[in-house]
């Protein structure tokens, strides 16, 4: 087979890798499996036929291959865009293209390094499957970018990011994603969806992060917490109208 990808979300990510996935009870991916394409045919001209969140959907994976890719200058390239059009986007495929596969071809059936693609998954698969029911869901890219968000939050207190860069990255979200709500949730509902993330070992919430000493780290360990406070801290961050005791 071949992939024909016709949103920024398969062009950018999702056709590459091989790696194909089901929900399943209302679990992100719960089944799945890889099988590699014989090509992929990008062409942005489909980029035109999106509606804007649905593009801004497939942005948000080029935002986290810039965050957690050792190419500064993409990252610099998507921070400084004045906005995410068809036409400013296009060009920039390619650079999303590259990163994905180089991490890819290291790492096929996701046993080591490609375990950081998930970074913002975590927490957004369990916000998008929370939002299922609602009368308006989540887009994937949308819960990614929410993800990204606290996961970054979750780097900065655990060390892995300075506070400077953290700022940065989460600027750039805050900037391009502006139009998304701070998530409405029970946070037993959101523990229950992370807990079926398939890096869970069943006794802790582990997650792959970007990592400024060594480009990444996998399967760090979370306490709930450490996850509760970091959720708060990065969806919260900057509103004087919230107290401690409204969580």
């Amino acid at each position: 087979f071949i992939h024909l990808p016709t949103t920024l979300l398969a062009m950018a990510d999702a056709s590459v890798g091989g790696k194909t996935g089901i929900d399943f009870h209302r679990a992100k991916n719960k089944i799945g499996t890889f099988a590699q394409s014989k090509a992929i045919f990008i062409d942005p001209v489909f980029l035109k036929t999106l509606p804007k969140r649905e593009l801004m959907s497939g942005f948000a994976e080029m935002v986290k291959h810039a965050v957690i890719g050792d190419d500064t200058a993409y990252y610099e390239k998507l921070k400084n865009l004045p906005e995410a059009t068809p036409e400013s986007v296009a060009p920039l495929i390619a650079d999303s293209v590259a990163i994905k596969n180089a991490i890819v071809l290291q790492d096929p059936y996701e046993k080591n390094v490609r375990k950081i693609l998930n970074f913002g998954h975590t927490i957004g698969h369990a916000l998008e499957s929370l939002s299922l029911s609602a009368e308006k869901p989540l887009l994937h890219g949308e819960a990614v970018a929410l993800g990204m968000k606290a996961e970054i939050e979750i780097a900065r207190q655990k060390g892995f990011l300075s506070e400077k860069t953290s700022l940065s990255y989460r600027e750039m979200i805050d900037t391009f994603f502006d139009y998304l709500e701070k998530p409405a949730f029970d946070f037993k509902d959101l523990l229950h969806f992370i807990r079926q993330d398939k890096k869970s070992d069943g006794k802790h919430f582990l997650f792959s992060l970007p990592d400024e000493k060594y480009g990444y780290t996998l399967d760090a360990a979370i306490g709930k917490r450490e996850l509760e406070d970091a959720l708060w801290a990065a969806w919260h961050m900057g509103d004087s109208n919230t107290t401690d005791n409204q969580r």
